[in-house]
């Protein structure tokens, strides 16, 4: 009595085995994706937020007093400031976790406004992360 499988039966496990693969492969891409997309969108709105709240309790007079100005804080500042964390310990940087890019050097601003409509303040990261085009009448 033989006990084992036949070649033909090792075959068709790999066969299936390789379809499932090809098959689960692209969803858990998509899926990774949208995780790590979701997890950048949290960090900027991390960001947005504890900006809003150092402006509103230290700088919101420079930020409206009789005319709409532009606050520009970079990365670095809020890192070396305590506004917000660094994603490392040796390092002060953030990383976009979709791009896998590190922004670390003064290139990376987030903008503070006063929005007129809302009579409110308004926080923004640029939205390709790369470049935010706003005249800033201060600088941070």
């Amino acid at each position: 009595m033989n006990k084992g499988f036949t070649l033909v039966e090792l075959i068709a496990v790999i066969a299936l085995l390789s379809i499932l693969v090809i098959i689960t492969t692209p969803a858990y891409n998509s899926i990774s994706k949208n995780i790590k997309t979701k997890n950048y969108e949290s960090k900027q709105n991390t960001i947005e937020k504890q900006t809003l709240a150092y402006v509103e309790k230290y700088l919101k007079d420079k930020v409206y007093d009789g005319e709409n100005k532009t606050l520009c804080f970079s990365v670095n500042y809020l890192i070396q400031n305590g506004i917000i964390s660094s994603d490392s310990d040796k390092e002060e940087y953030i990383q976009n976790d979709i791009t896998n890019k590190q922004f670390k050097d003064e290139t990376i601003y987030v903008a503070v406004s006063y929005d007129i409509d809302t009579l409110k303040l308004k926080a923004q990261l640029p939205d390709n992360t790369d470049v935010l085009s706003v005249s800033c009448n201060i600088n941070y």
